[in-house]
């Protein structure tokens, strides 16, 4: 497992399509991830 650290960036658009729309700061926290692919099917095991 590997750790992957949280961070802050900017989502969104106000230059391209109106759906992107507003562009505004997001706070992802940290969190763990898998070194390799797993599908569900390896996970239920």
């Amino acid at each position: 497992m590997l750790w992957i650290p949280g961070g802050e960036f900017l989502m969104g658009s106000d230059h391209h399509y109106p759906e992107e729309a507003p562009a505004h700061r997001v706070v992802v926290g940290g969190f763990w991830m898998d070194r390799a692919t797993v599908t569900n099917a390896e996970f239920r095991r």
